[in-house]
């Protein structure tokens, strides 16, 4: 439970930032009024998501079983660096406008926003009527960045950062966890990583390993419903031997069995709640080795 409550707060204190790291370059650059009224803009609406990731936690609040995953060090500070650089520039008055913008896209477009995604599912899910009402508003927050970029003299390349599209050759990631709710914050965890399938259970993971061309990693969780994550390893293999080497195993809690099958073949375990550079890591190990 505490791995849950610390990362609800942590995205709760990145909105907070973004919203007052905004106020100040709007303070910043009011000579430019333009670029003074999209900082405003954005930074009423992270005080909005700031106040939606608290609901959202809130109606989080009852689950027992925490998340999988755990804030680690490395993830912290790769996503408050630019927030950083943005205050310090701000601060010593070095700050371009160009380097303001740029560092916005860092913020707005970066694999973060995967996983605040991830509490407004929890809010729509939970409080439809109540998410809706921000719904309209959120959908625009990158199009406020892309329609003051475009058209604007030397701001081309700022541009195509904020429009470029996903590489169009993505790996395809298996996710198979029975609880939907840990299936989707792992799926927001890996986002940036491939294009993300999941499945609930084994046997419905295993129709979709036999019926497409070969996932480039499979991450299962081990107590499965019907099939066990070794079972739905085994069937795998037996229908792709490419699979041997592209399972990432997640679990809570594996009996002494599981875990010596897992290890003797050199397979991946992560035990929940796994820090999010770790099972970033170890997906992208076994994509990287299925390349070779």
């Amino acid at each position: 439970m505490e791995n849950q409550k610390e990362i609800i707060n942590w995205v709760a204190s990145v909105e907070d930032t973004a919203s007052k790291v905004y106020a100040a370059a709007a303070g910043a650059f009011e000579d430019d009024s333009e670029l003074a009224c999209l900082l405003r803009h954005l930074s009423d609406e992270e005080r909005t998501h700031h106040e939606l990731v608290l609901r959202a936690g809130d109606a989080l609040s009852g689950r027992e079983d925490g998340f999988p995953v755990s804030l680690d060090p490395e993830t912290r500070r790769r996503f408050e660096k630019p927030f950083k650089e943005l205050s310090s520039g701000l601060e010593s008055g070095t700050l371009s406008r160009e380097e303001l913008l740029g560092l916005i896209i860092t913020i707005e477009f970066s694999e973060y926003n995967d996983i605040f995604l991830y509490f407004m599912d929890v809010l729509r899910e939970r409080s439809p009527e109540e998410f809706s009402v921000f719904a309209r508003e959120m959908n625009g927050h990158k199009d406020h960045i892309r329609e003051f970029l475009s058209g604007r003299p030397g701001l081309d390349a700022l541009l195509e950062r904020a429009l470029r599209l996903p590489k169009i050759a993505r790996e395809r990631i298996l996710l198979v966890e029975d609880n939907e709710m840990n299936l989707k914050l792992i799926g927001a965890v890996l986002a940036g990583e491939g294009l993300i399938e999941t499945a609930t259970n084994g046997r419905d993971a295993l129709k979709a390993i036999e019926s497409g061309p070969p996932f480039a990693a499979v991450v299962s969780d081990v107590d499965l419903p019907g099939m066990s994550g070794i079972e739905l390893y085994l069937k795998a293999v037996e229908a792709a031997p490419c699979y041997k080497s592209r399972f990432v195993f997640i679990t809570a809690s594996a009996d002494a069995e599981s875990v010596r099958f897992i290890m003797e073949r050199g397979l991946k375990l992560l035990r929940k709640p796994a820090p999010i550079n770790v099972i970033r890591l170890r997906v992208r190990e076994v994509i990287n080795s299925g390349k070779g």
